[in-house]
């Protein structure tokens, strides 16, 4: 019960525990999907505020998330046999003048991905022209993505990976990593652990050639 009404708080943008117990309290289809009855009580938002602290040290969250694929998958609205991942920057509740500076090693990827960007540019440069030197569109987008970069210098971001199932677009899999985790460095992992957790292998074995 206590999952769902915070689940409720989720979905509809209620970001007061207080608020949400007034809204379940006064809205029947909100009783309905929790459980309760009309002249039932609902649950205290300190009770709340207690069972979502609790739940940060616990895996009740992602066990039922995994239910949730499980029984889809039973009914067959989850395939498994095309995943699609993606990941988007979430803004933290952080204040940015308290923070500690860390220096990472630049990975693979990362140097990869430079690599690829100067070959990209010697094929759009002018023919025996500088490969840095490009018409003035190219030049209005850099500055473009530099001004971007500047607009969101000093703001703290985690990158929330999700996967869905192709078939119905069912989420199967989030996964939340620091702002500056490449989207590659977790995506194979990730893709295994599903393949092995929901039994994805045993449905690509008619698939394989």
């Amino acid at each position: 019960m206590l999952f769902k009404m915070m689940f409720i708080g989720y979905l509809y943008g209620i970001r007061s525990e207080r608020q949400l117990e007034q809204e379940i309290q006064l809205n029947e289809a909100y009783r309905w999907f929790v459980g309760l009855g009309l002249t039932d009580r609902v649950p205290d938002h300190s009770t709340l505020s207690l069972n979502r602290k609790r739940l940060q040290d616990s895996d009740v969250v992602q066990e039922i998330s995994d239910y949730i694929v499980f029984k889809a998958t039973e009914l067959r609205m989850v395939a498994g046999r095309v995943l699609i991942t993606d990941s988007t920057h979430l803004k933290t509740n952080a204040n940015k003048r308290k923070f500690v500076k860390q220096e990472v090693e630049k990975s693979v990827r990362t140097y990869l991905d430079d690599l690829d960007e100067a070959v990209e540019k010697s094929f759009k440069a002018p023919e025996g022209g500088d490969p840095d030197q490009g018409d003035e569109s190219e030049h209005n987008g850099s500055r473009q993505r530099v001004y971007d970069a500047r607009r969101q210098a000093g703001r703290f971001f985690y990158l929330d990976h999700r996967t869905v199932d192709h078939k119905y677009n069912i989420i199967t899999d989030v996964h939340i990593t620091p702002g500056n985790v490449h989207d590659s460095k977790p995506y194979l992992e990730r893709l295994e652990l599903q393949i092995k957790k929901f039994g994805f292998d045993k449905t690509l074995e008619g698939c394989r050639p």
